[in-house]
């Protein structure tokens, strides 16, 4: 999409080969955007099937998400990472995008570590957003 029309077309021209030729699966990821771009090509549109991923929201599955990805952050002490105030912040404060998501908890992290705390817990989740707040102003 950044690039001049010609550029766009070479781009899907390129998918069309790397699928057809070299016999590989290509899984594409994108904003709807990019999924307009695809669909320019009738050829390109047929070979990729899309499927929406949907915000999160306060599930079972999110918890188990943020317990799996919290086991893999550097912290000395554990961190109530399953506890549904942490999830709510979590939710509340990445509108649920999982980038966001994983964002908040790696610079949730990095605050967790400088500050000798070493855990993160709902109020780390909400300094570092106060922090956002105040270097976006």
């Amino acid at each position: 999409m950044a690039g001049s029309q010609r550029e766009q077309r070479r781009a899907l021209n390129l998918l069309k080969f790397l699928t057809s030729e070299l016999k590989i699966v290509i899984v594409a990821v994108g904003t709807s955007d990019a999924f307009h771009a695809l669909q320019t090509d009738v050829q390109v549109a047929s070979r990729f099937e899309p499927l929406l991923i949907p915000r999160w929201s306060e599930t079972e599955a999110l918890r188990a998400f943020v317990v799996a990805y919290g086991r893999l952050l550097p912290l000395r002490k554990a961190s109530p990472f399953g506890e549904p105030e942490i999830i709510r912040a979590l939710i509340t404060q990445s509108a649920g995008i999982t980038g966001r998501v994983t964002w908040l908890l790696g610079r949730a992290a990095e605050m967790a570590i400088q500050d000798s705390s070493e855990f993160i817990d709902a109020g780390t989740l909400e300094r570092v957003s106060e922090r956002l707040r105040i270097l976006a102003a």
